[in-house]
């Protein structure tokens, strides 16, 4: 029995990998990825931009005129 679970557990080192992937195709996919992970980071900054858009007219409404570059009301 115990030679038997030693077998296996060797066998299970020395398994092949079943999906190599070659040099030049993890060389693209990180490339992909990189470019996914920028175009993702301009949507977000765009998001943020038109929030502050957003959130000035809404102080412009509710506090007369907008303080620039302060998040805070008028006192």
């Amino acid at each position: 029995m115990v030679a038997r679970s030693k077998a296996k557990g060797k066998s299970m080192l020395n398994k092949p990998n079943k999906n190599p992937v070659s040099a030049s195709t993890m060389f693209k996919l990180r490339a992909l990825a990189k470019k996914n992970l920028e175009e993702k980071e301009g949507t977000l900054s765009n998001k943020r931009k038109r929030l502050e858009e957003i959130v000035g007219r809404v102080e412009e409404k509710m506090f007369g005129e907008r303080k620039d570059g302060e998040g805070t009301s008028k006192e």
